[in-house]
């Protein structure tokens, strides 16, 4: 490895699918390495490096010496998570199922206090729709941002579940980017679910926010519908739209105007690139993070929604 990059020293704990593509991910770089491992009940992944120290308990790997940042690639218990924290290691959180809003809030405010990155690596985050939609919305071409709608409607792949229900599992990702055109909380919210034929297993939601400083936001996603349909983020301010990577907007004589949204061309991994910029004291993508402060309010923003539906 040449002189000049430096390693930065990684832990693994958990054994669902993120944790063998985050291996693969790590064999494409030379400033992370993954140096302890957890896979509980599984052995050693096959790909693993072989100076990477597998142990038996979670504990073990955030006590290693040589961990640095702690990536839990499956939904994880908040003691354990605190415990990384306490010992002063980065977080990275693939998922927050399991953690209510209540348990976030400490757990982040834990992190601040302690001055620990803690963040969740959300795939979502990175893809052209959304950081066009947020270059538009950050340089304030929309004005007063008045509505928001997303809508999806696919059909799931053959024997793929949502075990923890569509709305926490695919919702929370598109809330979690609903709310970075917010910062107000909810003032009225509504959710219907659909179930399919067996009426037990719900195959989609919907869900209608109000927000306190008036924006009203529409989420929609399907997964047993044959429409084959992704709106992308659909924006509408008092001067100005945003849809499908082009912005719009009207001269004073009438004409509607749009023109395409230019963003930066990321590399292959950009969470991880900046990951390891803030390990290296550079913060110009830390915006793009999802923080366990943001990851709290777009828990509560589900917990909302559920305690809104409707029993059946």
């Amino acid at each position: 490895m040449p002189a000049d990059i430096k390693q930065y020293g990684l832990g693994l704990i958990g054994a669902g699918p993120f944790s063998h593509h985050l291996l693969e991910r790590l064999l494409l770089r030379k400033d992370l390495m993954a140096v302890a491992a957890c896979f509980g009940s599984q052995p050693a992944r096959p790909n693993s490096p072989l100076d990477c120290e597998v142990h038996s308990q979670p504990r073990a790997v955030i006590e290693n010496p040589r961990t640095q940042i702690v990536y839990f690639a499956e939904p994880a218990s908040p003691d354990i998570i605190e415990l990384a924290i306490q010992y002063g290691k980065v977080v990275v959180l693939t998922s927050t199922i399991g953690l209510t809003s209540g348990e976030l809030s400490r757990l982040a405010g834990l992190a601040a206090v302690r001055g620990i990155l803690a963040v969740v690596d959300e795939p979502r985050r990175w893809g052209d729709d959304f950081l066009s939609a947020k270059a538009v919305f950050d340089a304030g071409q929309l004005g007063k941002l008045q509505r928001v709608r997303l809508a999806i409607h696919e059909t799931s792949l053959p024997g793929e579940t949502f075990s923890n229900g569509v709305l926490w599992e695919l919702g929370g990702h598109w809330f979690d980017q609903l709310l970075v055109f917010t910062t107000t909380v909810p003032e009225a919210v509504q959710l219907r679910r659909f179930y399919g034929t067996t009426g037990t297993a719900d195959v989609g939601f919907l869900a209608t926010i109000d927000f306190r400083e008036g924006i009203s936001a529409v989420v929609e996603v399907q997964t047993a519908s044959l429409l084959s349909l992704r709106t992308g983020w659909l924006l509408e301010g008092a001067t100005g739209a945003y849809r499908a990577g082009r912005q719009y907007s009207k001269t004073p004589d009438g004409e509607i105007i749009d023109e395409p949204v230019t963003v930066p061309v990321l590399r292959s991994d950009p969470f991880l690139d900046n990951l390891v910029k803030s390990l290296a004291g550079d913060q110009t993508g830390s915006s793009q993070f999802v923080t366990l402060s943001h990851a709290v309010r777009t828990s509560v923003l589900i917990e909302l929604l559920e305690n809104s539906a409707p029993s059946i």
